[in-house]
């Protein structure tokens, strides 16, 4: 029966995996954080991601006019009546076997995007949390919704644009250089290093109902799922299921049921979870 104590109990497996085996781990870690081609310039997708219009987008790039959304054409946008706005990000590009520079920049707002042809490791750090921090026009430090200890990076916007300097973060403080007044208004992007879109992929397969997980929302894969068979070479796949071998307290069920997986991220993951779940037992 799928419950959503089970999705929960397997929360963070991908990123904790039990020593037993550096390939199935290494695998892990490749499905968490894959490495792409950079396929082109520009995808020309004409969907690209659709999400709520809210001042919170502050940043990120509209599909539209390839221009980081401001504050000032958020309103724009609302006062046309308009509620949804197309956002660009790896996981709508549609360049053929890897992703196009356009959509990556749109992803990783603070970086350069890599050159045409060249691999890239992606980042499985994702927002999962937004500030906005109005100035008052007599403090420095302001409170922020989260310490240095819940999140793996923060980004600060003002104006569309991703500030690299003028304050500093310590704790749950944000602390600027100079006064901000009261028409300064930042907003602020917490990242984490997050295996969670996965797991939701998986929670939503027939291999999840297996492993008894209800599907909770969850934020969607970093790149499309059409993508992964590129990224998951075949021989991966099959010593995946010879590490699995020394494991005898794994349901030879569950063994002969790999074989029937025809989703290759479905299949790995689903080896991945029978290793974290068996590898530690004892006979």
């Amino acid at each position: 029966m799928r419950t959503y104590s089970n999705f929960l109990l397997f929360e963070d497996v991908l990123s904790n995996l039990p020593e037993g085996s550096t390939f199935i781990q290494s695998a892990a870690a490749r499905l968490v954080a894959p490495t792409v081609k950079i396929i082109e310039e520009d995808c020309g997708t004409l969907l690209g991601t659709v999400i709520d219009v809210t001042f919170e987008t502050e940043g990120l790039i509209e599909l539209a006019t390839d221009l980081p959304l401001t504050r000032a054409r958020l309103i724009q946008i609302l006062s046309e009546g308009r509620y949804k706005v197309a956002t660009r990000s790896l996981h709508s590009c549609i360049s053929i076997g890897g992703v196009c520079r356009k959509c990556y920049k749109g992803q990783y707002l603070d970086e350069t995007a890599p050159e045409v042809n060249t691999q890239k490791n992606l980042s499985a750090a994702l927002c999962y949390q937004t500030d906005i921090i109005v100035g008052n026009a007599y403090s420095m430090s302001y409170t922020m919704s989260q310490s240095t200890d819940d999140f793996d990076k923060v980004l600060v916007i003002k104006n569309g644009a991703v500030q690299t300097s003028g304050y500093s973060v310590s704790g749950d403080q944000i602390i600027f250089t100079s006064i901000p007044t009261y028409s300064d208004i930042y907003v602020v992007r917490f990242y984490r290093e997050t295996s969670e879109p996965l797991q939701g992929y998986m929670a939503r397969s027939y291999s999840g109902d297996l492993l008894g997980m209800k599907p909770l929302p969850t934020q969607v894969t970093l790149v499309r799922e059409s993508l992964y068979p590129t990224i998951i070479p075949d021989n991966m796949i099959a010593i995946m299921q010879t590490e699995l071998s020394p494991y005898k307290t794994i349901p030879s069920t569950y063994l002969e049921y790999i074989d029937r997986i025809h989703d290759k991220l479905e299949k790995a993951l689903f080896i991945v979870y029978i290793y974290a779940i068996f590898s530690n037992v004892q006979v």
